[in-house]
């Protein structure tokens, strides 16, 4: 039998028994990737130059801070929500149709990005049918019926789409059995269709934030002291660099301390780009 020999790695490892096999996929579950960077505002702009974006939930939060980077890189954003436009992202035909609309506008669709979301927390037990249908419905209903209908449009483009997951995923909590499962869902609905779509030509991804500043947290949790917490703009700049990125089926960790969302790196592009800088969202609203 040859022998060969490999560049060593972290994410090397060695399959001889049944049960390693069992090991690596669930390593590869959870496994990350660093993402791409391009490093100008130009280069930014090439990308998303005559682009047209849909976000849903870009009323606040990531999803806002989402479309004004997008919007400040010349691309074309549409943007849903419950308070803004009316949009229920577990109806089917709220989906259709901000879909439709878009698409009928600018002859296109490159990017589909899904932000929206809620966050109920306390036993199951304790937790009534309407807010257990409701966190089913817009956690995990919500992505999977824009996936289903934003697919024809992205396959013309060969675009890519967006969701989001929670550090819970990993482990689910007590308190957090809706959230956490729902999360989980999102990153196998990840994984699934990255397979399904590679035929088309459609990359999708899940970024995984730590815990970050976003009216949904404050609304579930209080202030927190500050610096604990990601700014919601840092995970919307590698939010913008998966999106133009080639990986697909991936999760995308976003760290405090990630080169790639670090203070530094957010200033130096809004000090490049002055259009980009927005005042502080209001924390009063919890966003859908």
């Amino acid at each position: 039998m040859p022998i060969k020999v490999v560049e060593g790695s972290d994410e090397n490892m060695k399959i001889t028994q049944p049960v390693d096999v069992f090991i690596a996929d669930k390593l590869f579950q959870l496994s990350s990737r660093s993402v791409p960077q391009r490093t100008t505002h130009r280069a930014y702009s090439e990308q998303f130059r005559g682009r047209t974006m849909v976000v849903f939930g870009g009323s606040s939060g990531i999803g806002s801070d989402v479309v004004e980077m997008a919007k400040g890189y010349g691309a074309t954003v549409f943007s849903h929500s419950r308070s803004t436009t009316g949009t229920f992202l577990e109806r089917r035909e709220d989906v259709e149709s901000a879909l439709a609309s878009a698409y009928e506008a600018t002859g296109r669709i490159d990017h589909v990005v899904v932000t929206a979301g809620v966050l109920r927390t306390g036993p199951l037990a304790d937790t009534d049918d309407e807010a257990i249908d409701e966190a089913i419905a817009v956690n995990y209903r919500g992505p999977v019926l824009v996936a289903r209908a934003a697919l024809k449009y992205l396959a013309e483009t060969r675009g890519s789409m967006l969701l989001y997951t929670s550090s819970s995923y990993t482990m689910g909590r007590a308190g957090y059995s809706l959230y956490s499962s729902a999360k989980a869902a999102i990153v196998n609905l990840t994984q699934a269709l990255a397979d399904e779509w590679s035929a088309a030509g459609v990359r999708i991804n899940c970024v995984n934030p730590e815990r970050t500043a976003t009216p949904m947290r404050t609304a579930a949790f209080g202030e927190e002291p500050a610096g604990t917490l990601l700014s919601s703009i840092q995970v919307a700049s590698t939010s913008i660099d998966v999106l133009l990125s080639d990986l697909t089926g991936q999760t995308i960790d976003v760290r405090r301390l990630d080169p790639n969302s670090v203070d530094v790196r957010v200033m130096d592009r809004l000090a490049e780009d002055p259009t980009l800088a927005r005042p502080p969202v209001s924390t009063k609203a919890v966003p859908r």
